[in-house]
């Protein structure tokens, strides 16, 4: 009786030790963690968002009618020659300019970096946050929307000034009142948020 006893205690012991290392298993830091919550963009989801899909689409007209600064330089151009041909000579250097990814150009300095390296093809785009935006442009802004930006490879990436290739970056989209994107820096029209940085670990030429 005693030694059936004994089996008995065993054989519970041990179900008691295996569902315990189960549930330690699940909850172990190995599990990946669940992604942080942010909404997926849509066309529907503001100028910002659709500003960044643009340059995914290469939608170059769209992205010339919602940019503040190129609607001016076309205005100027249209005043300085007095004709049409000029605006439209403009819109096609402009246009060409804008989709131009070649890679002197692909890197994030202190001064910033044109807005077609960071939305490019295959970039995974999300809304991270949205507030007031930046009062001290050309115009004040009415919103800036803030996109998590995931580069799928290290080879289609945004670099750094040194070379390295981002993984992931945070910008912002300053839009104005009228609907237009705003200059917010020197090389392109995004804000940074340089803490948001992660890299892939692999250098340009690599």
């Amino acid at each position: 009786m005693a030694r059936r006893w004994l089996i008995a205690m065993l054989i519970g012991a041990v179900a008691g030790l295996t569902t315990a290392l189960a549930i330690r298993y699940l909850r172990s830091p190995e599990t990946p963690a669940a992604p942080e919550a942010m909404e997926i963009v849509t066309p529907d989801a503001g100028p910002a968002v659709r500003y960044a899909l643009a340059f995914q689409e290469g939608d170059w007209d769209y992205i010339i009618e919602h940019t503040l600064w190129i609607q001016e330089r076309l205005r100027y151009e249209r005043a300085r020659t007095g004709e049409a041909a000029g605006s439209e000579a403009a819109r096609l250097t402009i246009s060409r300019e804008l989709g131009d990814r070649s890679e002197p150009g692909n890197r994030l300095r202190d001064t910033g970096v044109e807005d077609q390296y960071v939305f490019r093809p295959g970039a995974a785009i999300e809304v991270a946050a949205r507030d007031a935006g930046r009062d001290d442009l050309e115009r004040p802004a009415a919103d800036r929307t803030w996109l998590r930006v995931r580069f799928p490879t290290a080879t289609n990436a945004l670099y750094d000034a040194s070379g390295l290739a981002i993984r992931a970056v945070t910008v912002g989209v300053n839009v104005s009142s009228e609907g237009y994107i705003l200059k917010a820096n020197v090389d392109g029209n995004l804000d940074v948020d340089w803490d948001s940085i992660v890299y892939w670990g692999v250098k340009a030429g690599d």
